[in-house]
């Protein structure tokens, strides 16, 4: 049974007060049809919103089954309205962008109902819209659209249907056809017209409560109780809560933002411009410091140290030696002493300074390229011939290990530029085969010059690598005595602006640090460290200084579609004010208000991420293949450059700090539309 006790409900005026309701006293049974009759402004609709709690600002009682709506928590009016009451308005309020099939989900969606498919169309069905599941409201009649609330109404089977002006825009066939319906629908609810026509009321109405000025001036029992009406229809005892779920809030607002695309996608492409920005700062220092540390760990394995003059300051060694300042470089003396100072040291690499100034190398696999005074399309130019074997040896491919001195390793780009356009020779084939080399002094570079010597070494094996430039491999030892046969000198008399020590391969990095440390404190002239850590330091700083402005740059519009993300949330909810009163209406929380405009502000994030990360791996591609077209130009076969990388996990960071941000920018605007009065946002829209 539906009591109603309101003594008053009072609308604060500007200059005064509005009393809308006085003393407005009655109960009715748990079917039939009631309607309540009154002129314009005579309260009608106040007393519907006070039933159906869409307004609880009223002095007074509401009773169904001896239970106060008046001592229940927000929660339990958002229950109450989702489980007990079905509402039906003069305007529809059906959103216009869904088809019939979701306007009715939308109420199902805030319970557990599992099969909602079926249970939507038997609902539409129930009211003739079945065949018109799929197509728009938008597109509907005005009968049409009745019908379609009336289904969503019923969605949650409610005890009670608040009908208001039902008929109202209708015509006199279709107002008739709803109101069948409704009376069908009353042998087993309780249903509350709020109606001006007294013919309606007299020709449907089984009870008419006659209204003015805010008062009930008149109840009458139009009909007696048809004995095939259920007797005494108990109002259902259902505590389910009014419950949305995340991934329903998700959804909707996924299906929500399909329907602006084009706002949504703009927005998106704003944010993703700094999306793309900060991806590319990554994966530049990314894939840079990736090939650079690959290409300096090629050529200085962890084993390898790094020999200067220690307190030099900005020295350059160069310089120095050129300028023959000896007290700022090494000598041959000094390298044998280095072997004295720790069992772990096992050989060494030093190339004197005098060779990078005074001396080049071209090679050849073809023996009159190799003597050619110019550079032959086959030939290719290192500044000091070999590199030691002992940094690549456990990179080795194809073929064995150099043990003889006229034999060579050569990296893998060298392998593929010998063979060049040569369709009928493969890489194995390289094995056996004679690599010349040339060798003269800097000065008979692209002329004829007597002291211009090619000697022949055979090429026993081939690394996986690829260097930045080419690359022939032989035991540092058998390089140094190299040089002194060429260049007629004594290693005695040779002087280094730098060298390296190779220590025992089986040494881990804790104990690589120890020797470093023993070999640094036991004499004060040299100043031993990592090769490659060395190296890499100095890169990675340089690198990260370029990132970190870039990024800083790139974030400034990162920030700017933030904002842009806020105002669009926002704008979404005033356009929207409608739609949040219809969800309140039906019983949603303002929590799942809140869920559905915080999604929309992620899915946007989300978007924008995945957009931007596309694009940043399309451009990574792009540059990569430029860079590679580049090096090919220059005579550098580098194979498979990936100087611009966006790693998974930074692309995935990209992603969750889009989501994040974009999430921030949502909280403002969906709070706001949380605390909407619902009654309020229907009054609005």
């Amino acid at each position: 049974m539906l009591q109603v006790n309101i003594k008053s409900k009072i609308y604060k005026m500007k200059n005064e007060d509005f009393k809308a309701l006085d003393n407005v006293k009655f109960e009715v049974e748990n079917s039939g049809i009631v309607c309540i009759l009154g002129p314009s402004g005579s309260g009608k609709t106040t007393l519907m919103n006070i039933i159906g709690a869409l307004d609880s600002d009223f002095d007074g009682d509401v009773s169904i089954n001896n239970k106060s709506i008046k001592e229940f928590k927000s929660k339990d009016l958002d229950s109450y309205r989702k489980n007990t009451i079905g509402f039906i308005f003069q305007q529809f309020y059906l959103i216009n962008k869904f088809t019939s099939h979701d306007n009715v989900k939308v109420a199902l969606n805030l319970s557990n109902v599992k099969d909602k498919k079926n249970k939507v169309l038997e609902l539409l069905k129930q009211v003739e819209m079945d065949k018109f599941s799929k197509r728009k409201v938008n597109v509907l009649s005005g009968g049409q659209k009745q019908r379609v609330a009336i289904a969503r109404a019923l969605s949650n089977d409610p005890d009670i249907i608040l009908a208001d002006e039902p008929t109202g825009a209708l015509d006199s066939k279709i107002s008739s056809e709803i109101m069948e319906l409704l009376k069908r629908l009353s042998k087993t609810k309780l249903i509350l017209i709020i109606t001006h026509s007294q013919e309606l009321a007299d020709k449907y109405a089984d009870t008419i409560i006659r209204m003015e000025d805010g008062k009930v001036i008149n109840i009458e029992n139009v009909k007696e109780k048809d004995e095939t009406k259920v007797a005494e229809n108990v109002v259902s005892e259902t505590n389910s809560k009014s419950s949305m779920s995340f991934f329903k809030a998700f959804t909707y607002s996924l299906k929500n933002l399909l329907s602006r695309k084009a706002r949504v996608v703009s927005t998106s492409i704003g944010m993703s411009i700094g999306i793309v920005g900060i991806g590319l700062a990554l994966a530049l220092s990314n894939g840079t410091m990736n090939m650079a540390k690959s290409q300096i760990e090629s050529i200085m394995p962890t084993n390898m140290i790094t020999v200067n003059v220690k307190n030099s300051g900005d020295r350059k060694p160069m310089k120095d030696m050129i300028t023959g300042d000896d007290s700022k470089t090494i000598k041959y003396p000094d390298i044998l002493e280095i072997q004295k100072l720790n069992n772990n040291i096992n050989h060494y690499w030093a190339i004197p300074t005098n060779i990078y100034v005074d001396f080049f190398s071209e090679t050849s696999i073809i023996k009159e390229d190799a003597e050619s005074v110019e550079l032959e399309p086959t030939s290719f130019y290192t500044q000091n011939g070999f590199e030691p074997y002992e940094n690549i040896e456990g990179n080795l491919t194809l073929g064995r290990k150099p043990e003889n001195k006229d034999e060579t390793v050569i990296s893998l780009n060298t392998a593929e530029y010998l063979i060049g356009s040569n369709s009928s020779l493969g890489i194995k084939d390289l094995i056996g085969k004679d690599l010349y080399i040339k060798f003269g002094p800097m000065q008979s570079y692209g002329k004829e010059n007597v002291n211009n010597k090619v000697l022949s070494y055979k090429i026993v094996g081939i690394t996986s690598i690829n260097t930045i430039g080419y690359s022939t491999y032989q035991y540092s030892i058998d390089t140094l005595e190299l040089y002194e046969t060429l260049f007629d000198m004594k290693k005695e008399d040779m002087k280094f602006s730098q060298t390296f020590v190779y220590l025992n391969n089986n040494l881990s990095s804790e104990e690589i640090k120890a020797v470093l440390t023993d070999i640094n404190t036991k004499q004060d002239k040299l100043e031993f460290v990592g090769a490659a850590e060395s190296s890499l330091s100095g890169a990675e700083t340089a690198l990260n200084v370029v990132r970190n402005v870039l990024i800083g740059f790139s974030s400034i519009s990162v920030i700017v579609a933030v904002l842009m993300i806020g105002i669009v949330i926002y704008i979404s909810v005033i356009e929207r004010i409608g739609e949040i009163g219809i969800l309140r209406a039906i019983g949603a929380r303002r929590k799942d208000i809140r869920n559905i405009f915080l999604c929309e502000s992620i899915i946007i994030g989300l978007f924008s991420g995945i957009l931007g990360v596309l694009v940043t791996q399309g451009l990574c591609l792009i540059i990569n293949q430029v860079i590679v077209t580049i090096l090919n130009n220059y005579g550098m076969n580098m194979g498979n450059v990936q100087i611009a990388n966006l790693s998974n996990i930074a692309a995935a960071s990209l992603i969750i700090v889009c989501v994040i941000l974009s999430a921030i920018a949502g909280i403002i605007p969906s709070l706001k539309a949380s605390k909407m009065d619902p009654i309020v946002a229907l009054r609005r829209s």
